[in-house]
């Protein structure tokens, strides 16, 4: 199911963490890098796909947790988290499965 990623914020994904402004700050700018990159790389709105969205936000956490504050770094991690789906095949930006 693809969702618009506009029907709520960027600030949304992460509105219940408990971590002060700037590093809310450096989650969503990872989050909106992470969708520009691969937005720019495959040409599609891939943030649109609500299990890519999850898997961003997911790792975007994950990184923040284990003490991660620069947001690049942030956006790379995440972006790692697409190369592979948990079957170990790779993700196309619609969240498809490649051959």
């Amino acid at each position: 199911m693809i969702e618009k990623s506009t029907r709520f914020g960027v600030a949304d994904l992460f509105a219940d963490t408990p971590y002060d402004a700037v590093t809310l700050a450096s989650m969503m700018e990872a989050y909106a890098g992470a969708c520009h990159e691969m937005t720019t790389s495959h040409g599609a709105p891939a943030c649109w796909n609500t299990e890519i969205q999850f898997k961003l936000t997911a790792r975007i956490l994950k990184a923040v947790a284990s003490g991660e504050r620069d947001p690049d770094r942030i956006k790379r991690l995440a972006l790692l988290a697409l190369d592979h789906n948990d079957n170990g095949d790779r993700l196309r930006a619609s969240g498809d499965v490649e051959s």
